[in-house]
Order: structure tokens, then sequence, then C-alpha cells
């Protein structure tokens, strides 16, 4: 009788057009249920970071895998189970309790004994963490890249801007006014809560849509330099490539 497996696929969306997309992954996968008499019970797919435990798939495997629908999980490398290293192997033991193994189809483990195979897991789970470790390394080499050009560094523009077609932050012209008003308040001696009960009076809401709250207002005096038309980004501070709000 065939033993019942899972398949998980995982890509983050910078992997997506890389050769160990989703397709290259299930095509191991199944290869190797094939040559193993695995049955297939399920597919579970995530296009997301290794490095979290917040995947919709991923969640919905372990809660199935609890519910004894399957044996074995297989998946193409153990990094596309997890990426950082802690998170492999808290994981493969919580299965492990619930009677469920995991198979990794590029990194096969020999016939040696339990204790031999956990610590060749946990290398081949260390490099993985390195990948990831590097990843950041090279996403925060850039930021600091962008900062000593007083360029911004990515992510949600700070309330004020808006991204411009060449991707360059230029202020928003139905903030503008808020983010002076705010300034005003501040330099007269209104509390946080004082400058939120004042925008919502005048109509004004967050970003999100919602009323202002103190620490909304909190947020917006914390951003006084690059108002003013200077970036920081850690310790690294220049003149940014935006034009300023505040003068």
């Amino acid at each position: 009788m065939l033993k019942n497996a899972a398949v998980y696929l995982r890509v983050s969306t910078e992997e997506q057009s890389k050769h160990w997309g989703v397709q290259a992954q299930l095509s191991s996968c199944k290869k190797y249920c094939r040559e193993n008499k695995l049955a297939i019970a399920a597919v579970y797919t995530d296009i997301i970071s290794g490095a979290t435990s917040n995947r919709p798939g991923f969640q919905q495997m372990l809660i199935d895998a609890k519910q004894k629908s399957f044996s074995m999980i297989v998946v193409a490398k153990l990094d596309r189970l997890a990426r950082d290293l802690y998170l492999q192997i808290g994981t493969i033991e919580d299965l492990r309790g619930h009677g469920v193994g995991v198979v990794s189809v590029a990194e096969p483990l020999g016939a040696g004994d339990e204790a031999s195979n956990t610590l060749i897991r946990n290398i081949f789970g260390s490099f993985g963490q390195y990948e990831k470790d590097k990843i950041k390394g090279r996403l925060r080499g850039g930021a600091l890249a962008k900062a000593r050009e007083g360029k911004y560094a990515g992510g949600r523009p700070p309330y004020g801007y808006t991204t411009s077609p060449k991707k360059t932050l230029i202020p928003d012209v139905a903030k503008v006014d808020v983010i002076r008003k705010v300034f005003s308040l501040n330099a007269r001696k209104y509390s946080l809560s004082e400058i939120a009960d004042e925008l919502n009076a005048h109509g004004w809401v967050t970003t999100t849509g919602k009323p202002w709250r103190k620490q909304a207002v909190d947020r917006i005096l914390k951003d006084k330099l690059f108002y003013r038309g200077h970036y920081a980004y850690g310790d690294i501070e220049a003149k940014g490539q935006h034009e300023a709000i505040l003068r």
C-alpha cells in the first residue's frame, strides 16, 4: 500500500524568475514520490519569504499534518520549508512529534543513525540560513548606498509624499498642508492628542483613511529631518534628493 505524502513548494518573490521555481520544484518532488512509491495527497504552495512561518500554505500543511492526512512531507530543498535554521529545526521536530517525516529531494540523508541524520540535516539547514543572511545583507547594502546619495531606500513613502513615475519621491499636494499644520501646532506647544483633534476637525485622515491619533502624529514629528529635505538611514545622514515640505 502506498504511503500518503504532501509536497510543499515555496519561492520568494525574487526567486520566481530563477531556475528553482515552483514548476521545477514540483517536477522534482513528483519524480521522488514516483520512485519511492509515495502517493501525493496534497500540494501546498507559497510565494513568500521562507524567513517567516506566517505563510498560508505552510500553516495549512501543519494543520493537515496534525490531522494525520499524510505521513511524509517532500520538499525540493530544506530551505523551501524554511530558510531560518531555528524555524526549520523546530518545524521538523514538531512534525516528527505527530508522526510526519520531512524529506529533501536535493539533500537526501543516508542510512545512518538518527543522530547522524539530524547533524547532516542541520548542516544543510545552516546553508539556508547563510543564504537568508546574505540576501538580507545585500538588501541592507543597497539601502545604505541609496542613503549615502540621499535617495529614499524604499518601502512606503512617509506621509506627505508619493512616488513619481520615475520612482522618485515628490510631495503629495493633498497632504502638504497637513504636514505643515502638524509642525505649526507642535511649535505652539500643542500636545500630540490636541494636534490629532485639530487634524480630525479639519476632516483630514491618515494614509489608511482613519482618524488621526497621537501615535500617527508622533511618527510625523519624528520625520522632521526628512520633511526638511534631508535623509537619514541608520547613522548616515545626507541631503535628500526629494523636495522639502518644511522650510
